[in-house]
């Protein structure tokens, strides 16, 4: 971690992995490695969260009115999205998500009802205000608030799009995200 973040500030450009539950978790996780948190600022420009989910079968999916309590969980996830990406959307209550029905005869995923795997993302990009935060002391909830200002889509809401999308399944998107 220390040789990455020093390769980082000499102006080289690095690419890493490190494992934590979303982007926000990248900074707590740095500074248990051993990184000075003074230094996070300068060394990181974008912190991306992903995982992967499986593709439904576009030939097998079929489309369902979600349960009360996947209603709810939509709504909330949709109502705390930023106001730049609640106009492109268009999905009004009561949601539709949709399920895998395999077909033993398809050729596409050949009986499974998924077919492949789609990432749902979560990025976190350094500002001075988000710098602040962290050369101040930080805490999870500083750190969400200030992920929440900037306009940060969280990994449950891009996975929740993408099941009313009928893209991915709503049940895998709530595991994942827990």
């Amino acid at each position: 971690a220390s040789l990455a973040v020093n390769a980082a500030l000499t102006g080289h450009v690095v690419l890493s992995t490190l494992h934590t539950n979303n982007a926000l978790g990248v900074i707590p996780r740095l500074i248990d490695l051993g990184v000075p948190s003074f230094l996070l600022p300068s060394a990181l420009n974008i912190i991306l969260g992903q995982r992967l989910v499986s593709r439904i079968c576009h030939e097998c999916k079929k489309s369902e009115t979600a349960p009360p309590e996947a209603q709810k969980i939509i709504e909330r996830e949709l109502s705390e999205l930023p106001s730049q990406f609640k106009k492109d959307l268009s999905f009004k209550p009561p949601y539709s998500i949709y399920r895998a029905e395999s077909k033993p005869t398809c050729g596409v995923c050949k009986g499974k009802g998924v077919s492949g795997r789609v990432a749902i993302f979560e990025i976190l990009k350094m500002t001075r205000e988000l710098g602040d935060v962290i050369t101040a002391g930080f805490t999870e909830n500083k750190l969400f608030a200030e992920a929440k200002r900037q306009g940060m889509v969280t990994l449950r809401q891009d996975g929740i799009i993408k099941a009313l999308e009928g893209r991915v399944l709503l049940e895998e998107v709530l595991r994942e995200t827990e």
